[in-house]
Order: structure tokens, then C-alpha cells, then sequence
């Protein structure tokens, strides 16, 4: 990769945004550090919330944006998109995940390597905290998911392609932006671009390039993933 990078022909600028539903300083700002760490530089972050920006240090940030949204966040955020700055690809993903330092390095390189694509997904793990020997945090990381290719069967039944997905500004535009519904809005996106552009403007990475947290995953969070997914399919 390292050779390749002195030759990429499209550089593009990541917009990278965060749906703050229940406020986490903490876990904001663990994403916010893996960004800092990245070897590509070319990123901005919006983060949408209802309510007023409480970390100061944050507006002294070139690179993050606090923009607080009336209403449906997530129908309001498709309306932030036009007031940020210009960007070539977009993903949103959750307070507390963090990115591995070649995350946005790694998907410029398939960028150019693939100019095709209008959709990427890569795979993923699971991190939790563990005290290591000298009683200072740290992180254990669990659960790899690797994911196959495009499989139009397969992602026309499940939700398969994970939560670390990048759809190009020119496809987003043309389909009026995300859905309006948290946790299937990739999902939604991948087949929509499928649909209309085909199997091959979808591509894998297949590199862990995000941590996610490890949560308790709850009855309710599964009956509303369910749902949200009914509707997806139904559209």
C-alpha cells in the first residue's frame, strides 16, 4: 500500500458522521482519538445531536463539526449533509468505535484500485476493556467478523455487510441520502445501489479496519432490528 499511495489518482475526503442518541463523553471521544491517529489526514466529522455541543474543546477542532438537529436526527442529518463541507464519501458509525490507524489509508487504496465502486464494506471485531499487568487500561479485542463477497442472495436476506460502510457522495445524492432508520441504514443503502448500478459497484475490503464495542444486546434491540429490517426489504 505504501508504494501505491505515491501513485493514487483520486484522493477523495472522507466525511465520517456520529447520531448521538444517548450522550457518551467517553465514547465520543475514543472515536474521536482513532481518528486523530489516522495516516490519512483528508476527514472531517459531523456529529449530529439535539442538543448543544457540552465539550468545548471541540469547536477547537478544524476538523469536527457539531451540528444540532431538530426533530429526526437521522432525517435531519441527510439535511446536514448540505451544509458541510465538500466530501466524496460518507459512512456513519456509533460513538465508541474506534478505527485502526490505516482504516482511511486502506479504503483510499481500493478507491483507486477500484474506481467502479460506489459502496465499500470491510470487516470488523469486537473490542472490550481489560486491565493488562500493570493495572492500566487496555483493549481485548473479540469476535472477528469476516465477510464474504457480494452476494446479492445473501444480501437480500441479512444485513451481512456490517456497520463500517462508505457510499460515494455522487450515489447518496442520487438516491436523496440514508433512510431514516438507525442500525439498517447501510443496509438500505447497499441494496439501493445494487439495485441500480449493479453487483459490481459494491465492493469488499477484507481487513478488521473497525473496533466496535462490546454491548449487551437486548430483546427490544433485536424486535426493533427486526422491524427496521421488514421495512427495508418492503421498499
Amino acid at each position: 500500500m505504501a508504494e501505491r499511495s505515491q501513485n493514487w489518482q483520486q484522493p477523495p475526503n472522507f466525511l465520517i458522521l456520529i447520531v448521538i442518541e444517548q450522550y457518551d463523553p467517553e465514547a465520543l471521544a475514543d472515536t474521536i482519538d482513532s481518528l486523530a491517529q489516522q495516516f490519512y489526514s483528508q476527514w472531517s466529522l459531523g456529529i449530529i445531536a439535539d442538543f448543544p455541543c457540552p465539550m468545548p474543546e471541540i469547536d477547537e477542532l478544524a476538523m469536527v463539526h457539531w451540528l444540532q438537529i431538530e426533530g429526526n436526527m437521522y432525517e435531519g442529518m441527510n439535511r446536514a449533509l448540505n451544509e458541510l463541507e465538500v466530501f466524496d464519501w460518507v459512512t456513519v458509525i456509533n460513538a465508541g468505535v474506534l478505527l485502526v490507524p490505516q482504516a482511511l489509508s486502506s479504503c483510499v487504496d481500493y478507491i483507486n484500485l477500484k474506481p467502479e465502486w460506489s459502496f465499500i464494506y470491510t470487516d470488523e471485531d469486537t473490542y472490550r476493556v481489560a486491565a493488562d499487568n500493570f493495572s492500566e487500561q487496555s483493549y481485548e479485542f473479540i469476535n472477528p467478523m469476516f465477510r464474504p463477497e457480494i452476494n446479492l442472495d445473501l444480501l437480500r436476506s441479512t444485513p451481512y455487510i456490517g456497520n463500517f460502510c462508505w457510499t460515494r457522495k455522487s450515489a447518496l445524492d442520487e438516491f436523496g441520502g440514508y433512510c431514516a432508520l438507525a442500525g439498517v441504514l447501510h443496509w438500505d443503502m447497499a441494496l439501493h445501489i445494487v439495485d441500480r448500478l449493479g453487483l459490481g459497484a459494491v465492493g469488499h475490503i477484507p481487513d478488521v479496519l473497525l473496533h466496535n464495542p462490546a454491548i449487551q444486546e437486548t430483546e427490544a434491540l433485536h424486535k426493533y432490528l427486526f422491524s427496521a429490517g421488514k421495512v427495508v426489504l418492503e421498499q
